[in-house]
């Protein structure tokens, strides 16, 4: 049997474009090749095609949107879901445009499609210290395990999450990353601006990381020595 266009040229996008030129890594590669499984079941269930006759004449603007519906109402797939899947289309008919110029008009109304708004959820835009001081006083420091979580927590705090945040209180006191030369880790400090625009800075938890780091490996030295 002859091979159709649409099998032709998909079989080409996901075999040899998005892996080679495109270099996408192995796992986006199937969340793309998933869409289009969908798009194909989707095609064979409401116009009666079979996967191996579908042409681009059968792949319109309207059966796209009949799809995204269907993955919205009756597989329950949320907006951000949809969305993907959406724009993995979108992306096959973008490198369409100049692989198939034929199908220039077909691959703008499909383009054309927009994506579902989502409600901007809630996030957190800053932690407080108190925050962070009651998170840090959750684990049993009466035990080993404890004191690792311990130790876990003011690492994460010190050296990962706290240095991209900037927060902010009414005093003008601010969390900020500075880096020093050399160091793996950037250092956290306390801004504080005083009279004159003059800077101080403080760093926070380079006392608790130096603390929890020696408690964790004398009672880790100590739990496990014969």
């Amino acid at each position: 049997m002859k091979p159709t266009d649409f099998a032709y040229r998909l079989s080409e996008y996901l075999g040899k474009h998005l892996p080679g030129r495109a270099g996408l890594s192995a796992n986006t590669i199937l969340s793309y090749r998933d869409t289009f499984l969908l798009l194909l079941r989707h095609c064979r269930d409401t116009i009666g095609i079979a996967p191996e006759r579908i042409t681009f004449a059968h792949i319109t603007k309207e059966l796209v949107e009949g799809f995204l519906d269907s993955l919205a109402h009756e597989r329950g797939c949320s907006a951000k879901t949809v969305n993907q899947r959406l724009a993995a289309i979108h992306a096959f008919f973008r490198y369409l445009q100049t692989e198939a110029p034929e199908e220039l008009f077909r691959c703008q109304q499909i383009l054309a499609i927009g994506f579902i708004k989502t409600p901007r959820g809630s996030f957190v835009e800053h932690i407080s210290l108190d925050a962070i001081q009651a998170i840090l006083a959750q684990p049993d420091t009466e035990s080993l395990k404890g004191r690792r979580d311990l130790t876990i927590l003011a690492l994460m705090f010190s050296c990962v999450f706290v240095p991209v945040l900037s927060v902010h209180d009414r005093t003008g006191t601010s969390i900020c990353p500075t880096g020093k030369e050399g160091g793996y880790y950037p250092e956290v400090y306390r801004r504080t601006v005083g009279s004159g625009q003059i800077n101080r800075l403080t760093d926070l938890y380079k006392i608790l990381r130096t603390e929890q780091l020696q408690a964790y490996r004398r009672g880790h030295t100590s739990a496990y020595r014969p």
